[in-house]
Formats: structure tokens, C-alpha cells, sequence
């Protein structure tokens, strides 16, 4: 009897150990379930923007959006990026937000172009989404906080679509990507201004600008960034001793076209 409770106690700890050390494996990494498929990530990214049209007012302003699509086409142009795979919005929302859905449409609230000071601060901002774009980001994020079962839910249309499409779309406008996710999107964005001719330095400014605002009253997914001010030190250390010969970017009159394009 001893010796049955012995190999009975064994097993039981063995058993436990070994589904002790599985539960520490990260199966969604090592099974790639924190990537979407193409075919899914495409049928995300025409539902959300669906809804997106559904539910926001997309500038129409001709001028202010070739104006933003300038500034846009620079920055593909001078890193190897194809312009046409990530289509950038003007949405009239006065809440101060930019944020990029799975596929590729990347979307400018009118309230955070009005908060910056120079389009160089605008081209920052525009180097950092299509950096999660780039750097696949954005499916990551989702799988983590939404989840699999959900994504692939709303990608799959039915009567469960409309409330995970609305789930999807709160936590893409509204919450953070981990801390180093947003580090390497935002030195990732350096490089792309780097490469563009325009002083990386001015995304130091756009992380002064939003410390002010969330001391004040900031909505949306800047006030639960991580912490601006450690973003800010790290983006001053990484753009300090950069040179470069700046290249304008836009003149006087097209930035504020396009700051007051929705007014």
C-alpha cells in the first residue's frame, strides 16, 4: 500500500510539473495565432472600415487631403514603402487620435492636427502608425486583447459580427500597444523621417504636447500610452546627434489648410 501512495504521489507530481512547464510556453507565439492570416486580415480591415464610414465623417477637403497625401508619399518614397498599400485618412473628430486598422487605412483626427504645430510634428505621427502597420503590430495587439476567437468571429460576417466589429474598433482607437511595441514603432518612425529628410527631433514635440494635454483633459488611447514623459527621453536620446539636410515638407498655406480643413 506504501508503495502504491509513492507511485501515486510520483505521478501526481510529475503530471503537475509537466503541466506546470506547459502552461509557461507562449503556444499563440510558437503556433504564430498572434498573426492573422492575409485573407482574414483583409476581411477585417473592409468590415472595420465599413464601419468607420458608418459612424465618422472622412474629410472630403481636396486640397488639405493631397496636402496630407504629400507628406505621406515622401515618407514611402524615401524608405521603400508602397504608398498605395496603407491609404491615410482626414476624419472630423475633434478628439485628439490617430490610430491604424489591420490592412492598412490609417486615420488622422482633425482635433490632433489642430494640437500639433508643424506638419514635421504630423509626419511623426504618420511614421509611427505605419510603423505598427509595418512591424504587423496591429494583429498582434488584437489577438492579445480581443482575441482569436473574436477576430476571426467578426471576419466570418453572421450575427455576432456587428458587436466584435465595435470590440475590435474600441480597443484599436481607444487602448495602448504594450510599452515595447510603442518603443520600436516610435524608433522605427525616427528612421522613416530620418530617411525623409525631416527632423525626427519634432516627435520630442509631439510627446510634449500630449503631456500637457493629459494634464488637462486627453480622450482616446494618447492618455493611456505609455508614459509620455519616458517616450520622450528615449526619442530626445535617439534623435540628438542625427544630421540630416531638412527638406520642407509643407508651406505656410497648406498646413493651415489643412489644420482648418474640417472646421
Amino acid at each position: 500500500m506504501k508503495r502504491f501512495f509513492l507511485h501515486l504521489s510520483l505521478s501526481l507530481l510529475l503530471f503537475g510539473g509537466l503541466w506546470f512547464g506547459l502552461s509557461q510556453i507562449n503556444w499563440i507565439g510558437i503556433l504564430g495565432l498572434d498573426v492573422l492570416t492575409q485573407k482574414t486580415e483583409q476581411k477585417l480591415e473592409d468590415l472595420l472600415w465599413d464601419a468607420i464610414q458608418d459612424s465618422e465623417e472622412i474629410c472630403s477637403d481636396t486640397e488639405a487631403n493631397e496636402a496630407l497625401q504629400s507628406m505621406w508619399t515622401r515618407i514611402c518614397e524615401a524608405n521603400q514603402l508602397d504608398s498605395s498599400s496603407v491609404k491615410v485618412h482626414l476624419v472630423n473628430n475633434d478628439e485628439i487620435n490617430a490610430f491604424a486598422l489591420p490592412g492598412g487605412h490609417i486615420l488622422i483626427h482633425s482635433g490632433l492636427v489642430q494640437t500639433l504645430e508643424s506638419p514635421e510634428e504630423l509626419a511623426g505621427v504618420l511614421g509611427h502608425e505605419v510603423a505598427h502597420v509595418q512591424l504587423n503590430h496591429i494583429s498582434k495587439k488584437l489577438a492579445k486583447e480581443v482575441g482569436v476567437s473574436i477576430l476571426l468571429s467578426a471576419a466570418g460576417g453572421g450575427s455576432a459580427a456587428g458587436e466584435a466589429i465595435k470590440e475590435i474598433l474600441s480597443q484599436l482607437s481607444s487602448s495602448a500597444y504594450d510599452r515595447s511595441l510603442e518603443k520600436e514603432a516610435d524608433l522605427k518612425s525616427v528612421k522613416y523621417l530620418k530617411n525623409a529628410g525631416i527632423n525626427p527631433s519634432s516627435m520630442v514635440g509631439v510627446m510634449e504636447k500630449l503631456e500637457s494635454e493629459v494634464q488637462s483633459d486627453l480622450p482616446s488611447w494618447l492618455g493611456s500610452h505609455p508614459d509620455l514623459s519616458e517616450r520622450k527621453e528615449y526619442l530626445k536620446k535617439a534623435t540628438e546627434n542625427i544630421e540630416l539636410t531638412e527638406k520642407p515638407l509643407l508651406d505656410s498655406t497648406a498646413w493651415e489648410g489643412l489644420q482648418t480643413a474640417c472646421d
